[in-house]
């Protein structure tokens, strides 16, 4: 099992937690039911984790943006994307703007390909 202790930094780090026989970890960060919470409830790793598995959808989206229909393209955005961006979308109300705008602008490129906009010079 998995122990994790959060606290703040002015806690003495040389406190040993000891639970039935297991010591407990201190540690920055952990990952409960898919969310990685950090010790300062600042979202920062989580919107990390998301950013960068949008970001290997982007790839995929653009080799088949010609191959497949736009109605199966959709099909796939709600299938693999938009979990990831809903999944624990309650927390994101305390996040920075600055880590939040991340997952928008690849949020919007992804939005732009399904979209299938191409620039027209006349």
């Amino acid at each position: 099992m998995l122990y994790c202790f959060f606290g703040p930094d002015t806690v003495d780090k040389d406190i040993k937690i000891n639970l039935a026989g297991t010591n407990i970890q201190r540690v920055t960060s952990c990952k409960y039911l898919g969310i990685l919470i950090d010790k300062e409830l600042k979202w920062v790793e989580h919107i990390e984790y998301i950013h960068n598995k949008v970001i290997s959808y982007i790839g995929i989206f653009y080799k088949l943006q010609n191959i497949l229909p736009a109605t199966d393209l959709h099909s796939i955005y709600f299938a693999f994307v938009h979990p990831h961006l809903l999944y624990g979308i309650e927390i994101y109300g305390n996040a920075g703007t600055s880590q939040l705008d991340k997952i928008l602008k690849l949020n919007n490129k992804l939005m732009r390909i399904l979209q299938k906009e191409t620039c027209i010079l006349k």
